[in-house]
C-alpha cells in the first residue's frame, strides 16, 4: 500500500534551524531541527529498510516540529555497513552507535540543555531500549513505533526511561511479542495498541494517532527546567559506569568551557571516565594513597598525593588527638610513594 503524507499545514510552527551533520569517527549522516524553543529533543532510530530520509520518518518529524519538539534523525549505518545485511540486525552495533549519537548530541551548544526522547521502529526500537538501560541519565523516555523491544529482551529489565510500546492491532506477531517485552520492562511502561492499523501504520489516520500518542508521552516525561533533575535519582547507582552517566548529565553545562576531568583510583576512574566522554574532555589521573593511624589502619588521617612534588594533607585534628609523631608520618610517605611509584610502573 502507498500512502501519501500530509505536510503540516502553513499554520504550523516552522523549524527555527535545521542543519545536516555528520558524526565521527563513524561518518555518520543526520539532520537536526530545532523549533525557537524546543520542550525536548527526540530522536530517531529506525528500522532496517529505512534512513534518515524516509518519507514516513520525515513527516512523523515534522509533525513532532509542529509541537515544538526539536527532532535528529540519522542514519545508523554507513552505506557500505548497509551491503551487510548482519549489520542491519546486529541490535548491539546499532546501541553503541546510537550511545555515540547520544554523546555527541550531549555536547552540542543547542542540545546540551534539552532532555531526550528515543523513536525506535522496528529494529530501532530495540537498539534504542538497548541505548537506553546503556545511558540512563541520557535517555528521559523511549517510544517505540511497531518495533521489536523482544531482540533487547536482556536489556529491558535494566531500563529505566519511561518506556512506550506502540502497535496495531492488525499487527498479531508483533503485538504478542511487545505484550511480552511489556511484563520484563520494570520502569514506568505502557502499551498502546491502534486500531485497525498493520505493521507499518499506512491505514488512513494511523500514523497520526501514532504521533499524538508518542507526542503525549514525550510532553508529559521531557521538561527543560532542569535537565539533571527530570528524573529522580535512583537509591542505588546500578554501577559506577551509570554513576559516572548521571554526573555527567549534571555537568553537561560545562562542556563549552574546556575542562578537564580528573579521576581517583580505583573507584572514581570509571566515574570519571563516563564525565569525559560525555563532555568530550581529556581525562587525567591523580594517584592518592592513604595515611592510616598507626592504631587503626582503615582510620584514615591523611593521604599523600602524587605529583612532581607530591603533597601531604592531614586531618590536623585526628594528628593532634591521637598524639601521632611526625617520626610516623614521614615514614608513611616513604612508604605511599613506593607503592605510587609501584602502581605508575
Amino acid at each position: 500500500m502507498t500512502t501519501a503524507y500530509e505536510r503540516p499545514t502553513a499554520n504550523s510552527p516552522a523549524p527555527n534551524h535545521t542543519r545536516e551533520v555528520t558524526i565521527e569517527p563513524y561518518g555518520l549522516k543526520g539532520v537536526l531541527s530545532l523549533p525557537e524553543e524546543p520542550k525536548g529533543l527526540v530522536v530517531f532510530v529506525h528500522g532496517s529498510g529505512s534512513s534518515r530520509l524516509s518519507p514516513r520518518n520525515t513527516y512523523v518529524a515534522e509533525r513532532f516540529q509542529s509541537k515544538d519538539f526539536a527532532t535528529f534523525l540519522f542514519d545508523l549505518l554507513t552505506e557500505h555497513e548497509e551491503l551487510n545485511r548482519e549489520n542491519v540486525f546486529d541490535v548491539d552495533l546499532l546501541a553503541g552507535r546510537l550511545s555515540t549519537v547520544l554523546s555527541w548530541l550531549s555536547r552540542q551548544a543547542d542540545t546540551q540543555t534539552l532532555p531526550i526522547g528515543l523513536f525506535g521502529a522496528s529494529t530501532g526500537a530495540a537498539a534504542a531500549l538497548t541505548a537506553a538501560a546503556d545511558n540512563p541519565a541520557t535517555v528521559h523516555a523511549v517510544v517505540s513505533r511497531g518495533g521489536r523491544p523482544d531482540l533487547a529482551i536482556q536489556a529491558l529489565p535494566q531500563v529505566r526511561a519511561p518506556t512506550l510500546l506502540i502497535v496495531g492491532d492488525r499487527d498479531h506477531q508483533v503485538l504478542a511479542l511487545n505484550k511480552h517485552a511489556l511484563d520484563r520492562l520494570e520502569t514506568e511502561k505502557e502499551l498502546a495498541t491502534v486500531h485497525g492499523a498493520t505493521h507499518l501504520f499506512e491505514e488512513p489516520g494511523c500514523l497520526d494517532q501514532v504521533v499524538n500518542l508518542a507526542a503525549t508521552w514525550f510532553e508529559h516525561h521531557l521538561h527543560r527546567n532542569d535537565i539533571a533533575a527530570t528524573r529522580p535519582l535512583p537509591d542505588v547507582f546500578r554501577d559506577r559506569v551509570e554513576a559516572g552517566q548521571y554526573l555527567a548529565q549534571a555537568l553537561s553545562r560545562f562542556a563549552k568551557d574546556t575542562p578537564v576531568v580528573v579521576g581517583l583510583p580505583r573507584g572514581g576512574v570509571p566515574v570519571a571516565f563516563e564525565v569525559a566522554r560525555a563532555l568530550d574532555a581529556p581525562l587525567d589521573v591523580i594517584l592518592v594513597r592513604k595515611i592510616g593511624a598507626p592504631f587503626q589502619p582503615e582510620l584514615a588521617i591523611g593521604a599523600v598525593v602524587d605529583g612532581d612534588i607530591p603533597e601531604v594533607v592531614l586531618n590536623a585534628q585526628i594528628v593532634r588527638r591521637a598524639q601521632i609523631s611526625d617520626a610516623y608520618i614521614q615514614e608513611e610517605e616513604r612508604k605511599k610513594l613506593d607503592e605510587i611509584e609501584q602502581r605508575r610502573a
